[in-house]
């Protein structure tokens, strides 16, 4: 399902009650000294150098620079290293025992923590380090820092365009079998207030999986009041201007919300319900709104009277409307109710006016009927998605819920007919 078009990727965070805000640290001249030294040259002209290089020249290369007695030296290879790494399909296991050998004899903080990072470019890091590191106690320091940037990696691996995908299951499981610590490490992140907020989205999703009996416990501070979540995801997007205030709500208000998807996901579904009844209420009353001026609009056309200002205020209710429908099957799709999101959705569709909910409330009808084994069903409601606007064709290639109709022709050709199209 599609669930990154409700929030937007902002890089500030908020604090657990949402009151303090703290920016993404970043890089200073004293945490990197060679940035403000003549390393900072030699990094930049080994770097230089690399960047000409084949892949195998590079890696021997690499291993000469990371015995190099100067510090840009060694950084250099260390950032090269990271890159070779992060390429799975081509990496060899004697460039992963290279990082960690170098990791384990680095003394110098700048270098450590650029080979810390390559290390964890790639999933047999891990598992090469922590054999050195049961065999001798002083790395294990330098194994539990690499085994928090690998999570950070295998989190980050799953956006889309930066964007925070939807649930399905065994995404994660990659995360979980690093390390038995490793639930407790990704509830940290989801904590940390000085992550970017997607981040801490990601561990928050990533969190359902394991299905443990303490995730309530463990999730529910996060949670704000459902009719404050609401109320501030309604009315502060719709506001242009930037206060930083206002953003640290939208984005309290948006982790509360994930925090509720994932409890759903792992079975408890008691604060998704209760935002639930309150989203029908507002769907409802939104809705007799909208009924209202219709009438009143019908009434003014027997009269013979045009009612303009009416009209442009029936466009802007009947858009609140449609995403509030919206709002109420996503929410519902959270708990695997189909049934009733479905009905939410065909509330949307079923309107005759071009509206932007349609292609959100078409695309995922189609990911419920592939759920469902319906591939009729899905593809026709992804093709009337695309004719109401969905143009993200390179997620609904990757979507999960897709995956039943990824070797059905028409599926095929929907997708590379409107990439053509595109072009």
């Amino acid at each position: 399902m599609f669930a990154a078009w409700l929030i937007s990727s902002v890089c500030a965070v908020a604090g657990p009650e949402g009151t303090a805000a703290l920016g993404t640290p970043t890089t200073t001249a004293q945490d990197w000294p060679e940035l403000v030294s003549p390393y900072h040259d030699v990094r930049k002209a080994a770097s230089a150098r690399l960047d000409a290089m084949p892949r195998p020249d590079a890696f021997r290369a690499v291993a000469a620079l990371l015995r190099s007695p100067e510090v840009g030296a060694r950084s250099a290879g260390a950032d090269r290293l990271r890159t070779l790494l992060a390429d799975a399909e081509q990496t060899r296991a004697d460039e992963v025992a290279l990082a960690v050998d170098a990791l384990c004899t680095e003394t110098h903080a700048t270098v450590v923590e650029r080979l810390v990072a390559a290390v964890a470019a790639h999933a047999d890091g891990v598992a090469t380090l922590r054999t050195r590191a049961n065999a001798t106690a002083e790395y294990a320091d330098r194994f539990r820092r690499v085994l928090d940037a690998r999570i950070v990696v295998a989190l980050e691996a799953r956006l889309h365009f930066g964007r925070i995908p939807g649930f399905y299951d065994g995404q994660f499981a990659e995360v979980f079998a690093l390390d038995p610590t490793a639930y407790e490490r990704v509830v940290r992140l989801a904590w940390d207030p000085r992550l970017n907020y997607v981040l801490r989205s990601m561990a928050i999703v990533a969190l359902h999986e394991p299905r443990r009996p303490d995730l309530l416990g463990v999730l529910a501070p996060l949670l704000i009041r459902p009719d404050h979540e609401i109320e501030i995801q309604e009315t502060i997007p719709r506001d242009r201007t930037y206060e930083e205030s206002r953003e640290m709500l939208l984005i309290r208000a948006n982790l509360s919300q994930y925090t509720r998807f994932a409890l759903a996901k792992a079975g408890i579904a008691e604060p998704i319900d209760q935002k639930i009844t309150l989203l029908e209420q507002r769907a409802r009353a939104l809705a007799e709104e909208v009924a209202s001026i219709e009438g009143r609009l019908e009434a003014l056309g027997a009269l013979g009277a045009r009612g303009n200002d009416m009209a442009l205020l029936l466009d802007w209710r009947l858009g609140e409307t449609m995403d509030a429908y919206f709002e109420l099957g996503y929410h519902h799709q959270q708990l695997d109710r189909y049934a009733q999101a479905e009905r939410a959705y065909r509330t949307i569709t079923e309107r005759p006016e071009q509206l932007t909910a349609k292609r959100w409330a078409y695309y995922n009808l189609a990911c419920i009927r592939s759920i469902q084994g319906d591939r009729d069903g899905a593809i026709e409601a992804l093709a009337e998605a695309v004719d109401a606007g969905f143009s993200d064709l390179a997620w609904a290639a990757k979507d999960g819920d897709l995956a039943p109709l990824r070797d059905d022709p028409r599926f095929a050709r929907l997708i590379a007919g409107r990439r053509a199209a595109a072009k």
